[in-house]
């Protein structure tokens, strides 16, 4: 292993998951002279690929776009270095997104509880007399 080369990033991680997006996120080890990322995502069983690279940035997170609803992606993180060459790829990081309807589901759910939580807020006390 060179001096001058990165690691790979570390503790890919996919957050904010629904049926046609997802957050990835990732940190890199502490002290690489990172200026940017690049993402390769893609549909398991499928030889194309997603590429997003930013660079200029110092962001250890990405949104993934119109994915498709119950499909398994695959999505490994690289860094950029100021001198050029690419980290080696991440672990890969599997990940399935749910049905539109289950995203609903539990949106809606959420939505029934804030109610019920608000009813519950606003039952007026009950003064009682002290003796």
């Amino acid at each position: 292993m060179r001096l001058d080369s990165l690691a790979a990033p570390v503790n890919v991680t996919i957050k904010a998951l629904k049926a046609n997006s997802a957050v990835v996120t990732w940190d890199i080890p502490e002290g690489d002279p990172v200026i940017g990322f690049a993402i390769t995502q893609q549909k398991k069983d499928v030889r194309m690929l997603r590429f997003i690279q930013e660079v200029n940035t110092t962001t250890r997170s990405c949104a993934l776009w119109d994915l498709a609803e119950e499909t398994d992606y695959i999505v490994h993180v690289q860094s950029i270095s100021m001198s050029g060459p690419m980290s080696p790829h991440s672990e890969p990081l599997r990940f399935r997104t749910p049905k539109e309807a289950e995203t609903l589901a539990s949106k809606s759910k959420g939505k029934n509880l804030n109610k019920l939580n608000k009813q519950i807020h606003t039952v007026p006390k009950v003064k009682t007399k002290s003796k």
